[in-house]
């Protein structure tokens, strides 16, 4: 493989800082969604005066970068477990400073949980039945649901009820959550009606689901190990922790769903690189609990095939389909949905209908035409100028043959560039995709990261510079946009 000149990143790194510019001064609405809501959509732009707390996150972007330095240099002793804690540790920290750091301060937590009409998962959780009469009547009673309840399966609801039950053992935070009063009025006459159970779980369930998107750092990690090998796994994880999607929607629970993406993803490398049918089955057992949370997992399973197709194409022939595997696979995803129709009544196919009329409700008077460009816009944007630049760049390069071709060692970025771009074309998603499409975010960074460290042969000082545009981006946003109401 040719070495390369710093030109093209010199061009990204330019092009990514104009581009941040551009929308913090508001340069064009368009930079912020093709059209207003409603009926389509375009992000608020709300500049936040500057103040003391807006440097809150800095010490931390700091405290990143110097960690990247020294791992990168391997100025400390390599200890996998350390550094992947570390990382969670960090990227939490990060999360709740940049909400603190946010014209709303971190009371916005309880206000996006505890408003049904900004969330709603936390209001089913309180008033659901006993979970087996809960599964049983779910799809008869989506129609009741407010906001996203009804747009989704049942694992956020019952993660938030395993949340309620959590908190009914803090018994010495109530006395302390009893004094609290919300100040947004909405909020506070919601908050007067809760126990002080469900007052702890609507403060605490913000936190664990902040703490829940960095735990993907684990499977995001061995995953590229196993990919690229060792340099670009901890290039990864870095990464990840300065995506602008993951930060900028807390506490909604999209923020975690990558984890299942990269968890089923690595069981499907072990598989294909051992031989062992086990790990199918263990893949798909995963991209069923996903599935649980959102039906954004299903394209992954065309992605899957086509990951293993490129993988494996020595080896398959007429003589030699990998029958075995898909089996194993789908044992692993379909034998859950047949368990919980047999015990709890829940058709998984009938609910997946019903959830998908009502998403076809909400989007029947967005343009077709207008969103096979918007979608890719927004989920880029919202997954990084910086990455999404240099992922646009290695498509062109592949194009012109600039790079290694062989599918062997792109497979990943091209089974997602395929399934991305066969999903858009699709239509089955309109607009706010930089959220939506949350659970591809990993597959960006893994092939991104790739790309920087074997194609473009980023050094160490260059990729310190990748990963600062990105946090800029995110404190940029932060700022002047609104992503939550």
């Amino acid at each position: 493989m040719k070495k390369v000149s710093s030109k093209p990143f010199i061009i990204v790194s330019i092009f990514s800082l104009l581009f941040i510019i551009a929308i913090a001064i508001n340069l064009s609405p368009f930079l912020r969604g093709p059209l207003p809501y409603p009926p389509d959509w375009r992000w608020g732009y709300m500049p936040t005066p500057f103040s003391l707390k807006t440097l809150l996150p800095l010490p931390l972007v700091a405290l990143m970068i110097f960690l990247f330095y020294g791992y990168e240099k391997k100025s400390w002793p390599k200890n996998t477990a350390l550094m992947l804690t570390t990382l969670i540790i960090v990227g939490f920290l990060l999360q709740i400073a940049l909400l603190a750091s946010s014209r709303s301060g971190l009371s916005v937590i309880i206000h996006r949980t505890i408003n049904p009409f900004i969330s709603g998962y936390f209001t089913v959780s309180l008033h659901s039945q006993p979970i087996p009469v809960f599964l049983q009547s779910f799809t008869s009673n989506l129609y009741k649901y407010s906001l996203y309840p009804k747009f989704h399966p049942p694992g956020a609801v019952l993660l938030f009820t395993f949340i309620d039950w959590i908190a009914t053992f803090g018994h010495v935070l109530f006395p302390l959550v009893a004094k609290m009063t919300p100040h947004h009025t909405d909020v506070a006459l919601i908050w007067k009606g809760l126990s002080d159970s469900q007052r702890l779980s609507a403060i605490i369930s913000g936190f664990i689901i902040a703490l829940l998107s960095y735990i993907t750092i684990i499977p995001l990690y061995f995953s590229a190990k196993v990919l690229y090998g060792e340099k670009t796994a901890t290039r990864s994880a870095f990464l990840f922790l300065f995506v602008p999607n993951v930060l900028l929607f807390t506490p909604l629970n999209d923020i975690f769903l990558p984890l299942f993406t990269v968890w089923s993803l690595y069981y499907v490398l072990k598989g294909i690189y051992t031989d062992k049918l086990i790990y199918y089955f263990l893949s798909g057992l995963i991209l069923f609990i996903g599935l649980t949370f959102s039906l954004t997992y299903l394209p992954l399973i065309l992605l899957f095939a086509l990951l293993y197709f490129f993988k494996q194409i020595k080896k398959i022939s007429y003589h030699h389909l990998p029958f075995k595997e898909a089996g194993s696979f789908a044992i692993g995803l379909l034998i859950p949905p047949f368990v919980l129709f047999l015990f709890y009544h829940l058709n998984y196919i009938t609910m997946s209908q019903q959830i998908m009329q009502f998403h076809e409700g909400a989007q029947n008077t967005r343009n077709y035409w207008v969103w096979i460009f918007g979608n890719l816009y927004d989920f880029f944007l919202f997954t990084g100028i910086a990455v999404s630049s240099l992922f646009f760049f290695m498509l062109y390069a592949l194009y012109k043959k600039t790079y290694s071709t062989r599918k062997s060692e792109n497979s990943l970025f091209i089974s997602f560039s395929l399934m991305l771009l066969l999903l858009d074309v699709s239509g089955s998603v309109r607009a706010e995709t930089g959220r939506i499409w949350l659970p591809f975010v990993p597959l960006v960074i893994l092939s991104v990261a790739n790309i920087v460290t074997e194609n473009f042969k980023l050094s160490s000082k260059q990729f310190m510079i990748f990963l600062l545009l990105q946090a800029l981006q995110v404190i940029i946003f932060q700022q002047f946009l609104i992503t939550v109401w």
